[in-house]
């Protein structure tokens, strides 16, 4: 790509040839290299949904219960076996830390979806998870999010949120949804070093 010499921040981390006042890129800057990322595993995303669907004894489910136990599972995971359950990136919204990709699989309405939005805060499963995509420490952070967060209210889960994860407050822009980056939900500083060189190669 090309940008303004000025433009780019990391100056000094790139390879690159200059044009008159442009600069193209040919190799990627180390800041960015060393970002931690995970690739995005659908099916599985959708599966874990469907299992918390279950856990609730109904075919409907809260979608803010859904979409904050995602994301406490993803962290629980994250921080004990060195990825996360689903491989979703995380944004900042008003009520709290959310998972991007898999919100916006609980607003789709279509009907034959494996599950769809229902009502503005139900989302209703349409089948039962398919357990073969979940091993055993998946579901065990899954059920350990659930049971935190079922028995609480929206009020209550929307406070620990906040009060729990200080990545929220540090990325939380009025009227946006901010990417958080994972080595703020990450407690261990060696691993986060660790996984700013693998986990982009890591199958989730």
């Amino acid at each position: 790509m090309y940008i303004t010499k000025n433009e780019y921040p990391f100056r000094e981390h790139i390879s690159c040839f200059e044009n008159r006042k442009y600069v193209f890129i040919i190799a990627v800057n180390n800041k960015i290299k060393t970002m931690i990322t995970f690739k995005f595993n659908k099916q599985k995303s959708i599966e874990a949904v469907l299992y918390l669907i279950s856990k609730s004894g109904r075919n409907s489910y809260d979608l803010y219960k859904i979409v904050k136990m995602i994301f406490e599972a993803d962290k629980y995971h994250l921080n004990r076996y060195m990825r996360p359950v689903t491989g979703d990136h995380f944004v900042s919204m008003k009520n709290g830390i959310v998972p991007s990709k898999i919100y916006d699989l609980c607003k789709n309405e279509d009907p034959k979806a494996p599950f769809f939005k229902k009502s503005p805060r139900l989302v209703r499963a349409n089948r039962l998870a398919d357990g073969d995509y979940l091993s055993d420490s998946d579901k065990e952070a899954l059920d350990w999010a659930f049971e935190q967060l079922d028995p609480l209210t929206f009020g209550q889960i929307c406070e620990k949120n906040h009060a729990e994860n200080p990545a929220w407050g540090r990325n939380y822009i009025e009227d946006s949804s901010k990417r958080i980056p994972f080595d703020q939900l990450i407690d261990d500083p060696e691993l986060i070093k660790e996984l700013k060189d693998i986990s982009h190669r890591m199958v989730i």
